[in-house]
């Protein structure tokens, strides 16, 4: 144990000296993302062009005001025959100015177009909310991905150093005629397969950094670390029908979908009252200033309110098909929420039960890790006696730092697992974040 220990130190400090520049934790990426995801700032630009559509319903339904002028210029000419008199040509000026008001007093279509507008509102805060948390648990994939890829660099190095310091002990009892060839050359090839398994772990490590600078369109190079030990404890309630419920209730896709068929039938009552009477009334001041013509020059104001009610009969079919379509788009609907209710429960299940897996994954392969490191000591104390061979060693090599590295991802299982479960019942938030971002270091 003591062996592989005082590798991985030494790795460590080669690969992440003392003085090195400081490493961004989750909250540091977290806080860029926020700030630079397309994904996140299009559903935000989407909530705030939604949001506009209720105060353009509800203008339908506020008094309408306009004012109008006009000035014309008429050439008037009158044939004296016919009035028997002389003939005449005059030019006048003819000004108008007018205003008028509109305000609807019964329109039920207005205000189905104005609940629509309503539910459409919530509907698009719900996804908004959505996509906050859905950033969440995008960056700590990523940001994982990334200490899993840096793990593997450190493992691939130790595992990498460690075949080659049995090599080396290989050759030598192999040149003094205490093992065979075979051990040597297995010796060698294992060696070489570590230094391809080490150049691949690199560059899956820079690969997997490109998926934070679509996040966050920076470029990070060092990175808080993750302890080497986390508690882990069992969801709460430890009951997988309860977090079904909870998700029915509060999940936030759900909760969108809740409000897309609350506006398709708002829809559907809109394109229904187009068969109803409207009823507004109306007024207008009016005022006519006549510069001359056969009347003589005159002013007038003119002004007059009324009713208008207008009742539809026959609009060439347009209403009742329209109406139609809206009850089969509200249909559609109906069975959209259905799929998504289904797919949430499973999604909550599956995260219900990778949760649950990864806390047993946690607890397993931290005491395969450490019964590897002693069976690697044991290897290679007999190594020495020789009642073991070079394949026993770099066999034990192999399982240990393969053993390391289940435990490093089943971390990360776990807290993406507990991540992603709070999101199906729509609880996730910042402070999830905080608390692993605790356990970084």
């Amino acid at each position: 144990m003591k062996y592989l220990f005082y590798i991985l130190c030494i790795l460590n400090l080669y690969i992440f000296p003392i003085g090195a520049s400081y490493g961004v934790d989750l909250i540091e990426v977290y806080n860029v993302a926020i700030k630079n995801d397309p994904e996140l700032l299009s559903a935000e630009a989407k909530h705030k062009a939604t949001i506009q559509g209720y105060p353009i319903a509800r203008s339908y339904l506020l008094p309408n005001l306009n004012f109008s002028a006009s000035s014309k210029r008429t050439r008037e000419s009158i044939d004296g025959s016919v009035y028997g008199r002389s003939s005449s040509t005059s030019q006048f000026t003819t000004d108008e100015y007018s205003i008028n008001l509109k305000q609807p007093l019964y329109r039920r279509d207005l205000f189905a177009l104005l609940e629509k507008s309503e539910f459409e509102v919530a509907k698009s805060l719900a996804e908004r909310d959505s996509a906050r948390q859905d950033l969440i648990i995008r960056v700590a994939e990523a940001y994982f991905n990334i200490l899993d890829s840096i793990d593997n660099i450190t493992y691939a190095s130790a595992e990498k150093a460690a075949i080659k310091s049995q090599l080396d002990e290989a050759k030598k009892r192999f040149e003094v005629g205490l093992i065979a060839i075979t051990d040597y050359t297995e010796a060698r090839a294992s060696y070489d397969l570590s230094e391809t398994q080490y150049i691949e772990a690199e560059n899956l490590s820079d690969l997997s950094k490109e998926s934070l600078y679509v996040l966050t369109g920076q470029q990070f190079k060092n990175f808080s670390l993750l302890s080497f030990d986390i508690k882990v404890k069992n969801p709460d309630p430890d009951n997988i029908k309860s977090w079904e419920d909870f998700a029915i209730k509060q999940n936030l896709d759900l909760l969108a979908y809740r409000r897309a068929q609350d506006a398709a039938i708002s829809n559907l009552k809109y394109e229904r009252s187009k068969h109803f009477p409207t009823l507004d009334i109306y007024g207008t001041i009016k005022e006519t200033d006549k510069g001359g013509g056969t009347s003589g020059a005159f002013e007038s104001n003119n002004d007059f309110i009324g009713i208008e009610l207008n009742i539809p009969i026959f609009s060439g079919g347009n209403t009742y098909y329209s109406s139609k379509q809206a009850a089969y788009l509200e249909e559609q609907t109906k069975y959209e929420l259905l799929k998504k209710k289904r797919e949430i429960i499973r999604d909550t299940r599956q995260a219900f039960l990778n949760l649950k897996s990864s806390i047993s994954k946690v607890k397993y392969s931290k005491k395969a890790s450490e019964s590897n490191e002693l069976s690697v000591e044991y290897n290679k104390a007999g190594f020495e006696v020789g009642t073991r061979s070079t394949t026993d060693v770099l066999l034990a090599l192999k399982d240990s730092f393969k053993a390391k590295r289940n435990y490093s991802k089943a971390k990360y299982e776990y807290l993406i697992s507990k991540l992603k479960l709070k999101k199906s019942i729509g609880v996730l938030s910042i402070k999830d974040l905080e608390i692993i971002n605790a356990w970084l270091n």
